[in-house]
């Protein structure tokens, strides 16, 4: 089975995660100073110099919806994600909270999902 990867493309900074049987096998976090592109690519080439190329990928953020058209990596949106990640790992939690670099969120769990934001700059 090929080892899975999870790219966070934000507003300020490039998260990479590579999991293989539910082991974290690398993690990163960079600031991409607005050069999104090259800081992904600087990741991914780590990444496969590493554990070469054989990969299942998807990408999330608000500046990952644009590399995901470009490239073809599977887009999920970010709400849902964590929607995913938050049941998984905190089965019994209620609500989440996230603060990133464009704005904050909350995500009520319990009887569905359910999302509030505040536009203000979290970062």
């Amino acid at each position: 089975m090929a080892k899975l990867m999870g790219i966070d493309v934000g507003s300020t900074t490039v998260k990479v995660t590579v999991v293989d049987d539910g082991e974290v096998l690398y993690r990163s976090y960079e600031r991409h100073f607005a050069q999104v592109r090259e800081t992904v690519l600087r990741e991914l080439n780590k990444i496969k110099e590493q554990f070469g190329g054989d990969f299942s990928a998807s990408i999330t953020g608000s500046a990952g919806l644009g590399l995901s058209q470009r490239s073809g990596i599977n887009f999920v949106q970010e709400v849902q994600a964590a929607f995913v990640a938050i049941r998984s790992f905190y089965p019994d939690a209620d609500a989440a909270i996230e603060l990133g670099g464009e704005d904050a969120k909350i995500i009520f769990i319990t009887g569905g999902t359910e999302q509030r934001m505040n536009g203000s700059c979290a970062g």
